[in-house]
């Protein structure tokens, strides 16, 4: 379930301390230093900030936008998932990605991924599935605290060209969306 991450971060920081030197988290940072705080906004101008919880309020994960309100578009995602493949999590990156589309109304996410970061399968699946692109990569441009550098690859989703579970696309959404008002669902 996803919650804002305000309320967490005390705790969200003190789980990044526990893995931030550890070899499979080094890709988070994109630099060779590493911030051990969470830079959480206190309102939703220029960032969304939420924490992924299991059915016990325990922390899985944390999912950012940063926002361009000039152009209604989503400049970069930051995302963790603490713990192994989980369902639960999954469920609420694909929900954050909704909700940035459907809920906020952003027509377009850009987004980059550290070329070799574990993540970076599970971003090429669902920039796919968003009917996404890869821009392109970045060769050698980004040094990690291992002190090596790596190639950066970037990903841009349009809304108008997500075709949705109701097998619409973005311009005939407001139906499909009309479909569940009131539920909660969207």
């Amino acid at each position: 379930m996803l919650k804002l991450a305000l309320p967490y971060k005390k705790q969200l920081e003190d789980m990044y301390m526990e893995v931030a030197f550890k070899d499979k988290y080094k890709y988070l940072e994109s630099s060779r230093f590493i911030d051990y705080g969470f830079d959480l906004e206190d309102s939703s101008w220029s960032q969304l900030d939420f924490v992924s919880v299991d059915k016990h309020n325990n922390i899985i994960g944390f999912l950012s936008a940063k926002l361009n309100r000039n152009n209604d578009s989503v400049s970069n995602l930051n995302v963790v998932n603490f713990h192994e493949i989980n369902i639960t999590f999954s469920k609420d990156f694909r929900q954050f990605l909704d909700d940035l589309f459907f809920k906020f109304n952003f027509r377009k996410i850009n987004f980059g991924v550290v070329v070799g970061n574990p993540a970076e399968k599970m971003y090429d699946k669902y920039v796919q599935k968003y009917n996404g692109r890869v821009v392109g990569v970045k060769k050698d441009d980004v040094i990690l605290y291992d002190n090596k550098y790596y190639d950066f690859k970037l990903y841009e989703i349009h809304r108008k060209n997500i075709k949705t579970e109701c097998g619409c696309y973005e311009k005939d959404m407001e139906a499909y969306v009309g479909d569940f008002r009131g539920m909660g669902s969207i």
